[in-house]
């Protein structure tokens, strides 16, 4: 890390920083604030409520199905990258050359950008880990479903109430660590600014930031689902 100037390593601490520092302080705003993820639980637990109601359970299946496949996708786009990155170490000669003819890009050494693809190989392992993880546990929740009990008479049991409430809190596990993948991914995009400036990483982060904020305390979506939830 020697070669990084003391400008390169200051952008690299923010954008870790900020990466973070959101991750952190969306968790635990999440607790005491209305979001996407404090809502969206509300309507898992609506549905299964209704799952235990129902004898035939293929739709609901399917819906999981669907939603597992999306996170799939995700997962198979982070190994086409990861393997694309790897591919680009055998040409760094190529890319440097590329970069270094980019306007407003200062000269950057072979070495500098071989470290920084390295770097941006371990951000997408770990989105990879993070989709994996999360296709897991909506095969769970698939199980869940497909165990659930009978309930006709629309009387939950503490039992049926237990069942219902940890099905809906893994589904909030799912969706958690696929929100955690997806943020990866935003902030991976921020990282490729590195390659051109590091002047450019640190406001980009926090652009980044901003619109995940957005997104998931004061979209109008957000809005329109706690209006639906009436």
């Amino acid at each position: 890390m020697g070669i990084f100037n003391t400008l390169d390593l200051i952008a690299f601490t923010w954008f870790l920083s900020t990466w973070i520092g959101y991750t952190i302080y969306a968790k635990r705003k999440a607790t005491n604030t209305v979001c996407l993820s404090s809502v969206l639980h509300i309507y898992r637990e609506k549905w299964v409520s209704q799952v235990v109601g129902r004898e035939q359970r293929i739709m609901d299946v399917a819906l999981i199905d669907t939603l597992s496949k999306m996170v799939n996708f995700f997962a198979s786009t982070s190994l086409f990258i990861i393997a694309g990155l790897l591919t680009s170490l055998g040409a760094i000669d190529e890319v440097s050359h590329v970069l270094s003819d980019m306007p407003f890009t200062n000269a950057v050494e072979a070495r500098e950008i071989e470290i920084k693809i390295l770097i941006l190989i371990v951000i997408f392992i770990f989105a990879y880990f993070k989709f994996t993880w999360s296709m897991r546990q909506y095969s769970f929740c698939s199980m869940l479903i497909g165990a659930a009990p009978n309930v006709n008479n629309g009387e939950f049991s503490k039992a049926d109430k237990a069942y219902i409430v940890n099905t809906a809190k893994i589904c909030d596990l799912a969706a958690s660590h696929f929100n955690y993948g997806l943020r990866t991914n935003y902030f991976a995009l921020a990282y490729l600014s590195w390659f051109i400036s590091p002047y450019l990483l640190m406001p980009i982060c926090l652009i980044v930031a901003y619109v995940l904020y957005r997104r998931e305390f004061s979209s109008r979506t957000l809005q329109m689902l706690i209006d639906a939830k009436g």
